[in-house]
């Protein structure tokens, strides 16, 4: 890694330290640089601003959750029940990790349309595109085997799952006991593949 690279890299995981612990509205670009031991010039040699920092925050947190999907479905090469199981198991878990986007999911709900909430809105867009065009697959090969019945849209069924598991992301990222959410989860996905694949 070239040393501007190294810069650059210090300063992100510097600013998504603060971004984490006291919320973007809390954070300075002068503790930014402190505690990544740069001067202040240097973050905005790297950076226009906070706001930008906060953006390639959240891409950064982003692209790490697309990798690990990605890596899935490039596993099982077809869909099958074990791959859709790990696919939702690991998209928790990855969700879970992207600290800065679980602090500002619900930021637009809760303080109205900004700045801020765009960028969240802008970066979580080109998963969703992403995750929409798996589940519409997931439905059309299901729709081939005869899992769901011809009256099932699969662009509908791709955008009900979009929103069924954000709900769900909340879910997990507001409870005290991961634990019991995560093994509710597990077993509701259990049922759910039984019931999709021996009751067609």
């Amino acid at each position: 890694m070239k040393n501007l690279d190294k810069v650059r890299e210090s300063i992100l995981d510097s600013a998504a330290y603060f971004f984490d612990r006291f919320g973007y509205e809390k954070t300075s670009v002068d503790e930014i640089a402190r505690r990544a031991h740069k001067a202040k010039a240097s973050v905005y040699y790297h950076f226009s601003g906070k706001l930008q920092l906060f953006r390639t925050v959240l891409e950064q947190e982003m692209e790490r959750v697309r990798t690990g999907l990605n890596e899935i479905k490039s596993k099982y090469g077809t869909i099958t029940t074990d791959e859709v199981k790990e696919y939702f198991m690991t998209r928790i878990r990855l969700m879970r990790e992207a600290k800065v986007y679980r602090r500002y999911v619900l930021s637009s709900y809760m303080y109205g349309r900004n700045e801020v909430s765009e960028i969240v809105d802008e970066v979580r867009k080109s998963l969703d595109d992403e995750e929409y065009a798996y589940y519409v697959s997931l439905c059309k090969a299901g729709k081939e085997e005869g899992i769901f019945p011809e009256a099932v849209s699969p662009e509908v069924f791709g955008n009900m799952m979009l929103l069924v598991l954000k709900g769900i992301e909340i879910q997990f990222f507001d409870t005290d006991d991961i634990r019991e959410m995560e093994n509710t989860y597990r077993a509701m996905l259990e049922v759910l593949m039984f019931k999709l694949y021996n009751n067609n």
